[in-house]
């Protein structure tokens, strides 16, 4: 399920005619005629690593539910609690990221 809603994500924004539904910084720059099919393809790689990134977490649920589930009173795995900091962590560097250097205007 997860993986669809980010393929459909990758094949609608880029084909999209319309632009209202489109939410980055620095957008009346961004949805200019010559900076739109850039910005498309911006969008589509950050809707897959967005979506790599999810379905890379998603994958970590079923091995620590099993390891955890294995005997009573059994924690979950150290490596799962890692993963469990470092996932949030790492969407909001990415989104800090995108806002701050992926979508800056340039000087020229």
């Amino acid at each position: 399920m997860t993986i669809g809603v980010f393929v459909l994500l990758q094949v609608l924004v880029p084909r999209s005619r319309r632009q209202t539904g489109i939410n980055i910084p620095n957008k009346s720059y961004w949805v200019e005629p010559k900076n739109l099919p850039r910005a498309r393809r911006m969008l589509s790689a950050d809707f897959a690593l967005l979506g790599c990134l999810f379905q890379a977490f998603f994958c970590c649920l079923p091995p620590a539910l099993v390891s955890a589930s294995a005997a009573p009173g059994h924690p979950l795995p150290g490596w799962f609690v890692v993963a469990l900091v470092l996932w949030p962590a790492t969407i909001v560097a990415l989104s800090a990221w995108t806002v701050a250097v992926r979508y800056r205007v340039s000087a020229s």
